[in-house]
C-alpha cells in the first residue's frame, strides 16, 4: 500500500500565530470586556483594564510575594516539627549492661519520608 503525503497545513490567522505551537485559542482573561477568571483579575476586567500594565504587574507581584512568603512561614514550621520528631531518643542498655541513648529516627531518612 502506498501512502499519501499528509495535507498541507492551513496558516492560522494572526491572532493565533502566537498560540500556534499549542492550537489553544488566545486567552480574553484579562482583557476588556472578557470573560474573567477564577481569581484573575481581582477587581474585575473593567476596572483593572483601565490601569496602567506596570500598576497591574507591581500589584500582582507584590500579592504573589505575599503569598511566597506565607508558604514559606508554613514550611518552617513544618520542618520544625520533623526536627522535633527526628530528635527523639531512647535509651537502650547495650551488651556491657550500660545505658545508652539511640535515636529513634534515622534523621535522612525521616527528611524524606514525611
Amino acid at each position: 500500500t502506498k501512502r499519501s503525503a499528509p495535507a498541507p497545513l492551513r496558516e492560522p490567522p494572526r491572532r493565533l500565530a502566537r498560540h500556534r505551537g499549542m492550537g489553544l485559542p488566545p486567552s480574553t482573561i484579562c482583557h476588556p470586556g472578557g470573560s474573567g477568571g477564577l481569581f484573575l483579575p481581582l477587581f474585575g476586567n473593567d476596572l483593572e483594564a483601565q490601569w496602567p500594565p506596570w500598576l497591574r504587574a507591581l500589584l500582582y507581584l507584590i500579592g504573589m510575594l505575599y503569598a511566597f512568603c506565607g508558604i514559606s512561614v508554613i514550611a518552617d514550621v513544618f520542618m520544625e516539627a520533623i526536627e522535633e520528631i527526628t530528635s527523639q531518643e531512647r535509651e537502650e542498655l547495650n551488651p556491657y549492661g550500660l545505658k545508652v541513648r539511640r535515636k529513634v529516627w534515622n534523621a535522612t531518612v525521616a527528611n524524606l519520608t514525611l
